[in-house]
Parts: C-alpha cells; sequence; structure tokens
C-alpha cells in the first residue's frame, strides 16, 4: 500500500513466531477428507485431526495432543524449506469468473497465525505435498494413543 509515497512496512514472520497452522481438505470421497490444527499453547505444540487412517481403515479423530519436539522441528524445517509463510503472507484470492462453477471440486484450505496477531486462510486446489505428509505422518504416530 502506498500512502504519501511511502511503501507499508510489510511484516516478516517467522517460525518461532508461529502459534498456529491448520491444513484441510474437502473432497466428495469423505474418506478423503481430513482436518488438520496444530497450536502452541506457551511454549507446547498441540495436535488436533480428524482424518481416515487407510491402516486401521477408520476415520481417527484427535484432540489436543501434544507434539514432542522432535515432530515440532520437522514442522518447523517443512515450512521453511518450502517457503509457506511467505506463500501465506503474499497470498491473494485469484478473481473467479462467476460463469464457472465446479460444484464438486475437491479444495484445500491451508492457514497459519502469528504471535503478532496476524493470520491468513488460503484457499487453493492443490496442497504442499510435504506438509500434508508430515501431518498424516503424525495422525499415524498418535493414533495409536487415542
Amino acid at each position: 500500500m502506498w500512502l504519501f509515497n511511502k511503501k507499508k512496512d510489510i511484516n516478516i514472520h517467522t517460525v518461532e513466531m508461529l502459534r498456529c497452522i491448520s491444513l484441510s481438505c474437502n473432497h466428495m470421497n469423505y474418506n478423503l477428507c481430513y482436518s488438520f490444527f496444530a497450536e502452541k499453547k506457551d511454549m507446547i505444540w498441540l495436535f488436533s485431526a480428524n482424518s481416515y487412517v487407510e491402516l486401521q481403515n477408520k476415520t481417527v479423530e484427535l484432540k489436543k495432543k501434544i507434539i514432542d519436539n522432535t515432530y515440532v522441528e520437522q514442522m518447523y524445517k517443512i515450512i521453511k524449506e518450502n517457503g509457506l509463510i511467505t506463500y501465506v503472507e503474499n497470498y491473494k484470492k485469484p478473481e473467479q469468473n462467476p460463469d464457472i462453477v465446479l460444484l464438486d471440486a475437491t479444495e484445500y484450505y491451508f492457514g497459519m497465525g502469528f504471535n503478532d496477531g496476524f493470520s491468513k486462510t488460503v484457499g487453493s486446489f492443490s496442497v504442499n505435498d510435504n506438509l500434508e505428509r508430515f501431518f498424516f505422518e503424525l495422525v499415524q504416530q498418535y493414533c495409536n494413543k487415542v
């Protein structure tokens, strides 16, 4: 935004400033739908999920499971290596053609929230495979502890 020929300061966020992250998928086939949410409370990361676990042939729901620091570091690494913070910060919703409507399109939603109050959720027809794989593996790790 330009105001009096000065560019507005742009917040540059880091993974250390991250307070929550979410990833979800809406699909026609319920078994392909999922919702993952991780949030930082004090210094502890908590993980909630609702997803189908193929090996157990059932949908698993996890609520606020404490994430081991090893997994938190993996999550941070994925976020950094894939430029996900920059992606969220710079995302602009594409203009939609009102004449084109996809009634059964698979949609993904990805969001982040930071300590300074900045948060944004972005929608798309694709997803970051590394983050999706990480969350599914996390569900596998914790679903036996339900």
